[in-house]
């Protein structure tokens, strides 16, 4: 089963689609390798396996920057192959370097995946981290998803920081936008007395599903279209006995929220329990 990872996704979502910039080796003083696009390519059509299998192998034969960036896209298809042991191992030792984007990346990444199992004081660890380094959007969501962890530990205060911190941070994405606005007026300050809180679902239970087709090529179309709405992964499922590319959009502990995502991507969308996974 595969997962796309964002930033955040980040669309960390989202998680989003969180792949190095071509234009990046530019940058450092060098055109990006054919090996570099073709992993990179490979990674951004949802192509994780492959991805992953061709980034590994760059970044055990290559040093320096080459090694630092063949290894964020190996961490990266791992965490979309929901191989998050192996995503841990090409990303960690990215997440204390010097290069701002590299760090930003990885740290965002580690972020999610420690969200999801529940290790929310490391997730907020990494994701401010990953906001302070990254930029616009992808930042924000980082922020947010750093917010998310510090409010299920009862750091309201502190989530509120990171909320306000993200909805500065915010460029160009509108619904994400809407996100953090909406969890700016959802957090309660410590000192407030309110009535209990609406106990939430199972944690990263709900889902998106913009949609399902038997072709995955067009799956990955109808994914890259969705990219910047948060954490996107195409998941193959069964219906009918049919075998079906189904594309979906974060992963919500409470069906609100996954409700606002639903509107922001519109058409057919709906919000489904995030089985198969």
């Amino acid at each position: 089963m595969t997962r796309f990872a964002n930033l955040a996704a980040w669309t960390l979502t989202a998680a989003t689609a969180i792949t190095m910039p071509l234009a990046s080796c530019a940058s450092r003083g060098g055109a990006p390798s054919q090996e570099r696009l073709g992993y990179v390519q490979l990674f951004e059509t949802g192509q994780y396996t492959a991805a992953y299998e061709q980034a590994s192998r760059e970044a055990e034969k290559s040093t320096g920057t080459p090694k630092n960036e063949a290894s964020l896209i190996a961490g990266l298809s791992a965490q979309a192959l929901n191989k998050n042991a192996e995503a841990v191992r090409w990303l960690k030792p990215l997440s204390t370097g010097t290069d701002p984007v590299l760090v930003g990346k990885s740290n965002a990444a580690l972020g999610l995946i420690a969200q999801e199992r529940g290790e929310h004081e490391q997730a907020a660890q990494h994701l401010l981290i990953a906001g302070e380094k990254l930029q616009g959007d992808e930042a924000a969501r980082s922020s947010m998803y750093a917010g998310d962890s510090l409010s299920v530990l009862g750091k309201h205060d502190e989530a509120t920081a990171a909320y306000t911190r993200a909805q500065q941070q915010v460029v160009n994405d509108g619904g994400l936008r809407i996100m953090v606005g909406d969890r700016l007026r959802g957090v309660v300050p410590t000192k407030v007395a309110t009535a209990p809180r609406q106990a939430p679902v199972a944690p990263s239970s709900l889902t998106v599903q913009v949609g399902a087709w038997s072709n995955i090529a067009t799956a990955q179309h109808q994914a890259q279209k969705v990219a910047s709405k948060g954490q996107v992964r195409i998941v193959p499922i069964l219906k009918d006995g049919h075998r079906l590319y189904a594309v979906r959009v974060g992963r919500f502990s409470s069906r609100e929220a996954a409700e606002q995502v639903k509107t922001v991507i519109g058409g057919s969308a709906v919000v489904t329990v995030a089985s198969g996974e």
